[in-house]
């Protein structure tokens, strides 16, 4: 069915206004087939009523302006369908655009306002259908209000809706003695997915420690329960007695944020008793089965000590030019991340494997190239293949804990990207209102390394979305740097992409933009100097790994469109730091060109000196930046791009720049065809912004060794899907 959307809208409208019509029809079915079994049961039924009411109103109305007769009746009916759609997607649309939240909660909040409207309304109907008609449009009137002043008092969202999902491979559940009294699924409770345990009321689960001696888990309830519920935790000794390790009483939850985690840390041993044996888990009081549900990792022991920690910090279309240097950093008084700066590798031509954030977060957790991992359609949501190792899943295998936050639509879990991640805390960031700022990641981060207990042995990707679109600093970031009197200027210039002539900004309203630029970084580096300040006074700066990188760089018209992306230079060359372990003794300035993404897999893996066969197209970092391809163009570095129906692919050295577009339907990699094609040359030496396109004067033996390149690249990836590729790109 979500092809069918894809398909249907791309065809019919190129994603315009009945593109707009199919996905929201796309997120209602979505609501109504995939959402909780709860949630199944009165949604569908609550839209017909609310309809049915609507054809009452357009007939009644109808009725006292025209006399009745069969056509009225249609008349109705169309009526009825049009005004009801206008509200519900007028509402739903209006929710979007201020609270950023996920579309599919502003349909069901907006289904469930007018529906209360509906019912109230018609109350009125005996007093004429123009009291009524008022009181509808009034009650709506104060619901908006009412959402809103809410929306404003909370600055945050309302919850993200995410389905259940499925447990992760890497999850040991053969501890679960009682495997067929329990469930074990994936859940979503106020933003954060974890691997769950699902009670069942009254029924105990027996837990095996496998020696552990620190029992580590978070108690969440996602179902309203209108009782309290208790949760008893005993442990078993080897002796068979028992003794109370947690009970706790639940209070009768009935609002949304009341569904939290409660992250309990308990040392399990003592020297009275030693070790147990198991732990044995009770629920009590609760009206339904699975309203509670216990997050692995269940046990933990304190052999993670030894481990170093590894902390990647990607702030979102970070580009390499915009990174102050390290004086002007110690003169704005960021001297941590000066040192920082000093005390890592600082990767000079670091490239990204892609121009957005979809497919390059798959790269950079796989460690594989777009058309390895395909994962990049905005609007199919279909997860990357559980075929594909993710690092968050080696590193758990490996004893690690570890936890994720995403910020951007992009960084979903429906993408498949929790899966490995002991927590993955997902919130849609709105820098206008403070909600999934910098701030708030690292705080949650450094909740996280409290309720952990301050062990070592943590991995976190902490997504930081400030440097993206739209862009909103705080006042006193943005006065330091914007210079220019007070232009009337569109911040997030994607609202009005479709506009005929919105994005056509003069060089004043660019200075303006550049400015936000600086100043959202400014900021995002302050709060990142906060955070590493945290890690020295815990003692974790010198013998942990810390990234700190963008995913993808930013367009200021260049090239094309502002809000547009492409694989032009400023679109994919990043900044990219590496602070490796004391140990390693690594510092300095690598020159080398450096495939951002897919080098921070393997060269994790490498550095932990881990054994595996793991399929990574990049390589560790720590070994010498040596010659990739074996020929007269030496080290080249890719960055595609496959969006919808296009295929971009950048191919770069120290001297060129070789750039291959060609269009297809089908949204697959594995359907790759050759339409419109097109071919760009840039000399990076006498034309280092990509401006002048010499392939047509270009040197033919330059050229055929980038075709030979982009032939071999193309060829392995299609060979990677078990296909046999016929065919071969020339000029």
């Amino acid at each position: 069915m979500d092809n069918y959307f894809e398909v249907f809208g791309f065809y019919v409208s190129q994603w315009k206004k009945t593109g707009r019509l199919i996905i929201f029809f796309e997120r209602f079915l979505r609501i109504g087939m995939q959402e909780q079994r709860m949630q199944k049961i009165w949604f569908f039924p609550i839209c017909i009523l609310t309809y049915a009411l609507f054809c009452v109103y357009a007939y009644i109305l109808l009725r006292a302006i025209i006399h009745p007769s069969y056509f009225i009746s249609v008349g109705s009916f169309v009526i009825a369908s049009v005004s009801i759609f206008a509200c519900w997607k007028g509402l739903a649309d209006y929710y979007f655009r201020k609270y950023r939240t996920e579309y599919g909660v502003c349909i069901r909040d907006a289904s469930l306002q007018l529906f209360i409207s509906t019912v109230v309304a018609s109350g009125f109907l005996p007093f004429g259908i123009s009291v009524s008609t008022i009181l509808f449009f009034f009650l709506n009137g104060i619901f908006v209000a009412d959402y809103t002043i809410r929306r404003w008092k909370k600055k945050q969202p309302d919850l993200t809706y995410v389905v259940d999902l499925p447990v992760d491979a890497t999850v040991d559940i053969s501890t679960i003695k009682d495997a067929a009294s329990c469930s074990v699924k994936k859940v979503q409770i106020s933003g954060e997915v974890r691997n769950c345990l699902a009670l069942k009321n009254g029924i105990p689960v027996r837990i095996d420690l496998k020696g552990a001696d620190v029992l580590s888990l978070g108690v969440g309830t996602k179902a309203i329960n209108p009782s309290p519920m208790r949760l008893k935790i005993e442990k078993a000794l080897c002796s068979g007695q028992k003794s109370m390790l947690f009970d706790k009483v639940f209070e009768p939850s009935t609002e949304f944020r009341d569904r939290v985690w409660n992250d309990v840390l308990i040392e399990t041993s003592s020297a009275q008793e030693g070790n147990p044996d198991s732990v044995i888990y009770t629920l009590e009081g609760a009206k339904k089965d699975s309203s509670v549900y216990l997050s692995f990792p269940f046990t933990a022991t304190h052999s993670s000590q030894g481990k170093s920690n590894i902390y990647i910090l990607v702030i979102d279309s970070l580009r390499r030019d915009y990174l102050p240097s390290q004086t002007v950093l110690q003169e704005r008084g960021y001297m941590h991340v000066a040192q920082l700066l000093q005390d890592s590798v600082l990767y000079d031509n670091a490239y990204t494997q892609g121009p957005w954030t979809l497919p390059t977060f798959a790269s950079l957790l796989s460690g594989q190239y777009l058309s390895y991992h395909d994962t990049h359609h905005p609007r199919e949501y279909k997860p990357i293949s559980e075929n594909i190792t993710l690092l968050p899943e080696i590193l758990h295998r490996e004893g690690y804990t570890t936890f994720g936050y995403g910020t951007g639509p992009r960084t979903s879990p429906i993408y498949g990207y929790s899966r490995g991640f002991d927590k993955y805390y997902y919130k849609m960031c709105d820098k206008e209102h403070g909600v999934a700022t910098a701030e708030e990641v690292f705080s949650w981060a450094r909740q996280q390394d409290r309720k952990s207990g301050y062990r070592n042995g943590q991995c976190y990707y902490l997504h930081l979305l400030e440097a993206h679109w739209p862009f909103h600093p705080p006042r006193d970031f943005e006065w330091m740097y914007n210079h220019t009197s007070k232009i009337d200027v569109i911040r997030d210039v994607k609202k009005h992409r479709g506009k005929k002539g919105a994005l056509d900004f003069d060089e004043d309203q660019i200075v303006f933009f550049k400015d936000l630029y600086r100043a959202e970084i400014d900021c995002c580096l302050y709060e990142v100097e906060r955070y590493l300040a945290y890690l020295k006074d815990r003692d974790l700066y010198e013998d942990s790994l810390i990234v700190l990188m963008g995913d993808h760089g930013n367009n200021f018209g260049e090239h094309i469109t502002i809000g547009s992306f492409d694989v032009y230079d400023e679109f994919v060359h990043v900044v990219m730091t590496a602070k490796y372990p004391l140990a390693l003794n690594r510092k300095g300035v690598e020159s080398g060109l450096v495939s951002a993404n897919i080098d921070i897999a393997p060269t994790i893996v490498d550095m932990l000196s881990l054994k595996g066969d793991w399929p990574f197209n990049g390589r560790s970092l720590l070994n010498e930046i040596t010659e990739k391809w074996v020929n007269s163009l030496g080290k080249v570095v890719i960055s595609e791009d496959l969006y919808v129906n296009r295929y971009y692919i950048a191919l770069r050295n120290k001297k060129y720049t070789f750039i291959y577009r060609t269009y297809f339907k089908a949204p697959s990699f594995a359907k790759l065809e050759r339409n419109s094609e097109t071919f760009e040359l840039y000399d990076r030496e006498d034309d280092p912004q990509e401006k002048e396109n010499i392939f047509f004067q270009g040197n033919s033996s330059v050229k055929n060794e980038f075709f030979a390149l982009l032939n071999t690249h193309v060829r392995n990836s299609l060979v990677h899907y078990g296909l046999n590729p016929k065919f071969e790109i020339h000029e």
